[in-house]
């Protein structure tokens, strides 16, 4: 195992028994929809089974268990057994995808996550791979291992203060591809937040009491009711710096905004995020600064 995400569905696993074959090639870019396709997968437990179709959508974000953004949605036979196996444009043999996830309601819809959106945390998984301590506490799998989830969000203490920074005693640390998934969750979490104008949507991400906290608030008070809308093109995390106590997350992102008369214009933002660690174990953005 190299590494593993409790974010995304997927994993990296590196197996000396097939370093001497030779890989499918892959495809960098987005493919069109229309494109007939081919999913490889073992469904229900039938082994080497392909099954062929086409790339009926492009964009669908899915949040569930994991978020899946940007996902392939196909028309192939997808089963369990399916999950994890490659998804082939049939016109150029490449692998576009990494079938996923099958609709309940119409099994004739699947999903696939495209690995154009995963090619920047896998290649940052090669070269920083995690040993078998931060594997095991992804999920916290082995007991004996004491360890929590470095970013797990799911609680929210409203009278925590930005005094409770760096207090915590659990085996929470800063690692690298950790902070670079928390950073673009939030920013997932943030473009839905903004479409709601709910600010408390991100309230689990930011410290309070922080001047990130403030000015977030403040914003989404002063979007309230304006009828803006905010499209997020690219996310890209550039950077990661850690330090003693926080660390600083930089990014590379594109949007398109458009206000309620309809006048739309593109932005390009580099920016700094400042992340602690909580006293609940989790991480926390404290500021956001442009570069």
């Amino acid at each position: 195992m190299i590494e593993i995400s409790d974010i995304y569905d997927i994993a990296l696993i590196k197996s000396d028994a097939y370093k001497d074959i030779n890989p499918l090639k892959t495809e960098v870019n987005e493919t069109k929809v229309g494109s007939e396709v081919i999913a490889l997968g073992s469904p229900n437990g039938l082994e080497n089974t392909a099954s062929v179709g086409y790339l009926t959508g492009v964009g669908r974000d899915i949040r569930s268990k994991f978020i899946y953004e940007k996902a392939y949605q196909v028309d192939v036979q997808i089963e369990n057994g399916s999950s994890g196996g490659p998804l082939i444009d049939a016109k150029t043999g490449k692998v576009i995808g990494i079938n996923s996830l099958l609709l309940e309601k119409n099994r004739r819809i699947g999903f696939s996550i495209p690995l154009y959106t995963m090619t920047y945390l896998l290649d940052e998984w090669i070269k920083n791979p995690m040993n078998d301590r931060q594997v095991a506490s992804v999920f916290g799998v082995y007991d004996d291992y004491g360890t929590s989830n470095s970013y797990n969000n799911d609680s929210y203490h409203s009278d925590s203060s930005q005094d409770d920074v760096d207090e915590y005693e659990g085996d929470v640390y800063f690692y690298e591809g950790w902070l670079q998934e928390f950073i673009l969750e939030f920013r997932t979490v943030y473009e839905e937040a903004l479409y709601n104008e709910n600010f408390s949507q991100i309230e689990q991400f930011l410290l309070p009491g922080s001047s990130a906290y403030r000015e977030f608030a403040d914003y989404f008070d002063e979007i309230s009711g304006e009828g803006m809308h905010f499209e997020f093109i690219e996310n890209i995390v550039t950077e990661v710096t850690i330090y003693d106590d926080y660390a600083l997350v930089s990014t590379y992102e594109t949007f398109n905004f458009r206000n309620r008369a309809g006048n739309e214009k593109y932005y390009v933002k580099e920016k700094n995020y400042e992340v602690v660690i909580h006293t609940d174990g989790t991480y926390r953005i404290r500021d956001v600064s442009n570069r």
